[in-house]
């Protein structure tokens, strides 16, 4: 094996390179484990699977168990333990900081897992990951400079020569990087991480004298943002000619992108009760089309929130995966990780906060699949791979936190495409990143990312089945065929809009096939609204294209929302399917959204309209019928609102097929959620109640508040689940007067937001705790400590107040339940006595001025063009303060942890020991909790 650094060269053997920064791994079989369970019947497959989950939910391996099951080697380095002392929480991985032995690596029947190479930890942990036209691989790193190249010969197994080399020229200030992509003889690099030598942006490389190296380098687009959520990978497009560019949701569209199919529009788009912020339009997360020479570009689809790779199949659409926000699995608005079309014009609805839209809004695009909880990463469909027909035609996706590669097979449904997901690869330690067909018809893939240790894998296929190369995917039925053509037609028509062609789209607004109906809004909206609204508002009620409607609503102007209402009155509500009805009241509040004064005489006429259908035997048509009444102030709506919410005893959002249980710190949400169903409807009919101020009853009132205390007692969800239910909670006590409050805050208050005055006194007499003097503490190991009374401590230092630990206490802070298998004892100290040494910026103090003087500190809670939220009070979470942006002058990030120092110092040198061991053996009390 031949080993490149610079100028540099020698051979070194196959198996031992660590001196050079290079190992080579052995191949290791590690296929048709599953085969018995694959191959029964799906409902038996079903039923295991389900029985096997709850088994691991409620009773845990032994560690040593749980180690050997997940394939961890005894001195493999825990990530977080030293790697990531100083980090903050969110930023520790829950993977170990070296990559997996392909021994451990589940793979489907007949497929083969092997590592390749294991560079040192100096060369970069590599994120992204390219083929160029010789069939060479090249990787880059997450946080470090440099580009590598991988020679592997064609047939190359144990004891071939392999070519390693850090490339020169351009590419030595190039890397940081979450894309490369090889085309029009060019090397594409988004540097994505800020450092101190290359700007964030787009490039493009070019080996001008054909010496296999880079001496040009061009910034095609310079792009504001950067981190994990900047920008991320460029691929080819589908006509061969152009390329397109994905970003994540911290990527402001950049000036350069002029042109813009419909996924832009101004004002407010999504109906939110105060305390919520306010939902509009944003092209955050977005994809955008250019020319090779960075020219010419237009924005295509918008509203991801996170998607790091996109795909092309060989009919010309694009597709990509998206990310969920895990904090808030359990709320209604939660979304999971999806497979997305991205068809022309796409909005796919991300908003921040609470403001993401159902994927039932008709003017969003529906996923064609959700997977489940996930960190999307690299994709790439497998056209050239040596592998039977089913596998070549699968689109391979990446999932970086539960250690995943998901085989995606999608099939033409109407003018879309619906899918089907099985695990391809997985393993625990395989923060996967980013991955390719290579020219021996191989998939390669690279672990790494957040400064783990990297290794290049191969997958190769070994059974009998025919692998000759497929040219195209499965056949269309005729239908489909004839709906996917269709779609097409009317999306030539996106953007630059020929003449004519509001009367070739009128006919199509309300096809049968939502992606028809999509494609001839985008194409209607591509007009000039004066070109056809007289034709929306002149036409009979009932004879108007309710997507004509949603096209006004989406494009017009205050004045016009009044029409749109006026017209949407005339239709045949009883008449109407639950998907139109949907529609409907889609529009209504978009209607209402956006035409302030102008519509508020409406509001009665529409509300007329509608309450007689409230409430729907549709669960869905209730959850928007409750948004619009509520929005309308009709406390008529307050008892069937309330049975709604009692009716609600839990559910769980998709869970995906216990990927989770691979990453311990990202997946304990998710097995509370198992463990302990969310009140998704619950919550969602509780916020809507939050507009209704006058006319409620001292029965309502306090059936209102006990329904959420029950709420908050018995159902878990994610890091903010808690949080929501208690900024509602909070919210709904300060529409009371002072005399209501007193009367309604106390209800269900033990099981609900933690109160500062409620919690228990410790003993004392305290001290002004050192680091030093709390070590000495732990000297034994905790023998003997009182677990109890440690757990009553967590309460009396104010902990319990802002963080959750095994399913008790806030969520203003991170989640505590795992902590004692991520940090030291000492790492758990020094974040408790100088918690201002790693602050995560989502929980740093900030400092907000006002133009008249006053002055607020507190964390961040959310910001959009309108106004700031603001955390000011740590021992009531839930509280917030909301200013104007127009009052505010300057806010200033402040270098001070949200936590304040000195929680202990009030406890006794026994208080304190106990309380950490309850943090690092709290399941010994778990049987023995005080009433």
């Amino acid at each position: 094996m031949r080993v490149l650094m610079g100028k540099k060269s020698r051979t070194l053997s196959w198996r031992k390179l660590s001196g050079d920064g290079i190992t080579g791994g052995e191949a290791h079989v590690n296929s048709g484990q599953r085969s018995r369970l694959e191959n029964a019947p799906a409902s038996w497959r079903c039923g295991v699977r389900l029985f096997a989950l709850l088994a691991w939910a409620v009773s845990p391996a032994p560690a040593q168990e749980d180690a050997a099951r997940a394939g961890f080697d005894a001195d493999w380095e825990a990530a977080g333990d030293s790697e990531y002392a100083d980090e903050p929480y969110w930023y520790k991985p829950g993977h170990p900081l070296h990559p997996a032995d392909a021994a451990t690596i589940t793979t489907l029947p007949d497929f083969l897992a092997e590592r390749v190479l294991t560079p040192s930890r100096e060369l970069g942990s590599w994120t992204a990951l390219t083929v160029d036209p010789e069939g060479r691989l090249i990787v880059a790193g997450q946080h470090e400079a440099g580009l590598f190249r991988i020679t592997i010969p064609q047939g190359a197994e144990d004891g071939s020569e392999i070519r390693f080399e850090k490339l020169r020229g351009a590419a030595e200030r190039m890397g940081w990087s979450h894309g490369l992509h090889y085309a029009f003889d060019s090397l594409y690099v988004t540097v994505a991480e800020e450092n101190d030598q290359t700007a964030t942006g787009l490039y493009r490389l070019r080996d001008a004298d054909s010496d296999g190296q880079f001496e040009e380098s061009q910034l095609l687009l310079a792009l504001e943002g950067s981190g994990e959520h900047g920008p991320h990978n460029v691929i080819t497009g589908p006509d061969g000619e152009s390329l397109y560019m994905i970003c994540g949701n911290g990527t402001p569209l950049p000036p350069a992108v002029q042109k813009k199919r419909p996924v832009a529009t101004e004002g407010v788009d999504h109906l939110m009760p105060r305390g919520f912020g306010r939902s509009t339009h944003t092209v955050a997360g977005w994809v955008a089309r250019f020319d090779p020479d960075g020219s010419d570009w237009e924005l295509i689809s918008a509203g991801l929130r996170n998607s790091f790779d996109l795909a092309c199949n060989r009919a010309g659409d694009l597709f990509t995966f998206d990310s969920d926000m895990e904090w808030d699995l359990g709320a209604p608005w939660y979304r999971p990780a999806r497979i997305c079309h991205l068809v022309s014009g796409a909005e796919f609805g991300w908003r921040p906060d609470a403001g993401i839209w159902p994927e039932y809004y008709e003017d969003s695009v529906a996923p064609a699949a959700n997977v489940g909880p996930a960190s999307p990463t690299g994709l790439a469909f497998g056209y050239g791979a040596r592998f039977p027909a089913k596998y070549q035609n699968a689109l391979f996706v990446c999932d970086w936190t539960f250690a995943t590669i998901h085989a995606v097979h999608l099939e033409p449904a109407g003018s879309g495409y619906r899918a089907e997901v099985e695990e391809f690869v997985g393993g625990r330690g395989l923060p996967l990143t980013d991955l390719v067909i290579g020219g021996d018809g191989a998939l390669y893939f690279i672990v790494g990312g957040r400064r783990l240790g990297s290794a290049l894998y191969r997958v190769r296929y070994t059974g009998e089945e025919d692998v000759s190369k497929v040219q195209s995917g499965p056949e269309p039925a005729a239908e489909e065929g004839e709906l996917h053509a269709l779609r097409r037609e009317l999306e030539r028509r996106h953007g630059g809009a020929p003449p004519g062609g509001v009367q070739q789209v009128w006919p199509y607004l309300d096809h049968r096939d939502r992606g028809i109906r999509f494609a001839a809004r985008v194409a209607l909206e591509s007009y000039p609204v004066s070109s056809w609204r007289e034709r929306v508002v002149e036409q009979g009620g009932a004879g108007t294209p309710v997507n004509a409607l949603l096209a006004l609503a989406r494009q017009g102007g205050s004045e016009d929302q009044a029409q749109v209402l006026a017209k949407l009155v005339q239709l045949p509500w009883e008449t109407s399917a639950g998907e139109v009805q949907l529609r409907i009241l889609r529009i209504a509040e978009l209607a209402f959204a956006r035409g302030g004064e102008a519509v508020e005489a409406l509001g009665l006429k529409v509300n007329h309209w509608l309450r007689p259908h409230f409430p729907s035997s549709d669960s869905t048509v209730n959850r928007e019928l409750s948004r619009l009444l509520c929005f309308l102030g009709d406390p008529s709506v307050i008892d069937p609102v309330l049975e709604l919410m009692e009716a609600d005893l839990g559910d769980r959002p998709a869970l995906g097929s216990g990927y989770f249980v691979r990453n311990p710190k990202y997946g304990i949400a998710v097995k509370d959620m198992i463990e302990s169903a969310p009140r998704i409807e619950r919550m969602h009919h509780a916020q809507m109640l939050l507009w209704i101020k006058d006319g409620w009853t001292r029965e309502q009132r306090q059936r209102y508040f006990e329904l959420i205390a029950e709420a908050l007692a018995v159902s878990k969800g994610g890091h903010q689940y808690r949080e929501f239910w208690e900024r509602i909670r909070e919210l709904a006590l300060d529409r009371l007067s002072q005399a209501e409050r007193e009367e309604f805050e106390s209800i269900g208050a033990e099981m609900a937001t933690p109160l500062a005055e409620g919690l228990p006194v410790p003993e004392g007499p305290g001290r002004e705790w050192t680091l030093e003097d709390a070590l000495e503490l732990s000297e034994d190991g905790f023998r003997g400590a009182d677990l109890v009374n440690g757990r009553k401590m967590y309460a009396a230092a104010g902990c319990i107040v802002c963080h959750r630990f095994r399913g008790e206490g806030g969520s203003s802070g991170p989640d505590l339940s795992t902590i004692g298998q991520r940090f030291t004892i000492r790492d758990l100290l020094e974040a408790t006595i100088h918690p201002s040494r790693a602050i995560s910026d989502q929980y740093r103090v900030v400092l907000l001025e006002t133009g008249d003087g006053r002055s607020f500190s507190g964390r961040m809670l959310s910001r959009d063009e309108n106004a700031i939220r603001l955390a000011t009070d740590l021992m009531r979470p839930g509280k917030s303060l909301e200013i104007a942006n127009a009052e505010i002058r300057r806010v200033t990030p402040v270098p001070v942890s949200t936590m304040p120092s000195g929680l202990v110092n009030a406890l006794n040198h026994r208080e304190l020991r106990n309380l950490f061991a309850y943090l690092i053996r709290s399941e010994e009390v778990e049987e023995d909790r005080e009433p």
